[in-house]
């Protein structure tokens, strides 16, 4: 069963607080008086890829969608490739990508444009 909007929003809001936080740590200790504005954001989009396409790639899951009990599936159900996983993990550049959720089902753009989606795992 494919997960809900609200999961979905909680996934993305976990990661988001979570990839924050992290980037707030890697700022803190490894930048220094003479980071510019562009290094930092390479630095979040840098974090923002390695977080989702690792965990994705590798345990078809987020920390968000471990705390809400979903996973990541290719359209039939199989664990995604990796192509599937980089591809979805681009799209979340997509500027308004987020706002997909609001705009149409339950699939947003990154999961559409990778032949990917989120189920809802009951255990």
């Amino acid at each position: 069963m494919e997960a809900s909007k609200t999961r979905r929003f909680l996934n993305w809001l976990i990661d988001s607080i979570g990839v924050f936080l992290l980037l707030t740590l890697l700022v803190r200790f490894c930048s220094s008086p003479t980071t510019t504005r562009l290094q930092l954001q390479l630095a979040s989009m840098s974090l923002l890829f390695v977080y989702y396409a690792g965990a994705e790639f590798f345990f078809q899951r987020s920390v968000g969608k471990l705390l809400t009990h979903t996973l990541v599936v290719s359209q039939d159900d199989e664990r995604p490739s990796l192509g599937a996983v980089l591809l979805r993990t681009v799209c979340r550049f997509i500027p308004l990508e987020p706002l997909s959720l609001l705009l149409t089902g339950k699939r947003v753009w990154h999961d559409t444009l990778s032949g990917t989606k989120v189920v809802f795992i009951d255990y």
